[in-house]
């Protein structure tokens, strides 16, 4: 575990952002506080590669 913190609804995008521009970071664990349930986990997202049309057209 690298780092944990409590945000509102509406703090979530913004501290993903946030936890994400550390490269070490590939997944976040989401919780609901109060129910103290795991509803999801957030992945970082590669970039797409280039792929050549299949007409071999770009």
């Amino acid at each position: 575990m690298l780092s944990a913190d409590v945000q509102d609804g509406s703090g979530v995008t913004r501290a993903l952002e946030k936890l994400f521009t550390d490269h070490a970071v590939s997944y976040v664990h989401l919780h609901n506080a109060r129910q103290g349930c795991f509803p999801c986990h957030a992945r970082r997202v590669q970039p797409c590669l280039a792929v050549p049309s299949p007409c071999g057209k770009s």
